[in-house]
């Protein structure tokens, strides 16, 4: 587009569209993304702070240090209004002493048995690799698979098998 488009020029748009949204129900409700994959999750943790603020929930954010990390205040804003939240994050490179961080390297599945409810419905956004292997995971523990939803910004790839 940058290098296409001229100002003045019309370009033809559509609303979004998918089937990658939070979910109303009763169950626990885990928020998982990687870099980017941030943006789609936060709508998410903002409507249940909004209109299900007791639902269990946990944020779980990856980036690759300090820098690199999106919304870390505002996402800690979001879970102080929950009754029943949490926020974990991982970095994959720690920096300074100061980063706070839960996790220093990557995501493991010990890590995700140990924070996430097992009834949980799991959403799941960022890199490909990242998804790959946090679906891995989460199926390995046993979560049911129509509790794992994920969305790709990028081209479709099937995740699980």
């Amino acid at each position: 587009m940058h290098d296409q488009l001229k100002e003045g020029d019309t370009i033809e748009v559509s609303a979004p569209a998918g089937d990658f949204y939070l979910e109303k129900s009763t169950q626990p409700v885990a928020l998982i993304s990687g870099g980017v994959g941030v943006t789609p999750m936060m709508a998410m943790l903002d409507a249940v702070a909004a209109n299900e603020p007791n639902r269990k929930t946990v944020f779980i954010h990856a980036a690759r240090n300090k820098e690199a990390h999106a919304f870390g205040r505002e996402s800690a804003e979001k879970i102080s209004q929950l009754s029943d939240g949490k926020v974990y994050i991982a970095y994959e490179e720690k920096k300074h002493e100061s980063d706070v961080c839960d996790v220093t390297g990557f995501i493991s599945k010990d890590f995700l048995q140990k924070v996430i409810d097992s009834q949980s419905i799991c959403y799941v956004c960022g890199p490909v690799p990242f998804m790959r292997a946090v679906v891995q995971h989460l199926n390995e523990l046993g979560f049911d698979k129509q509790n794992i939803k994920y969305e790709f910004f990028g081209p479709s790839l099937a995740l699980q098998s």
